[in-house]
């Protein structure tokens, strides 16, 4: 997925007996990817509660998360805009001389 450039999802990526599995995963997604790639953390999504944070990979490495943590990771095209991260479309868009661009 990463050599992809796909964006990433990891739903339930720790529990009591899973403590360090996000950590092993943003540390064989940085082989590949850079460490100031954009991603974000939901908390209790859905629910009353709901927190939102928006880290590198390499501070993603050692953000504490719970079974109620639902993590991304974004792929070369996501940006933070603010407090939200934003992963364009990938449709290319043609321009005046009918050249595509992505």
């Amino acid at each position: 997925a990463a050599e992809g450039d796909f964006a990433i999802v990891l739903y339930n990526p720790s529990s009591h007996r899973r403590k360090e599995h996000l950590q092993k995963a943003c540390d064989i997604l940085l082989e590949t990817l850079p460490g100031t790639r954009v991603c974000g953390t939901v908390r209790n999504i859905g629910r009353e509660g709901e927190e939102t944070q928006i880290y590198t990979l390499e501070e993603l490495r050692n953000v504490h998360v719970d079974m109620f943590t639902t993590v991304f990771i974004g792929n070369s095209s996501t940006k933070r805009i603010g407090d939200k991260m934003v992963t364009p479309r990938g449709y290319a868009r043609e321009k005046a001389d009918g050249i595509l661009e992505p």
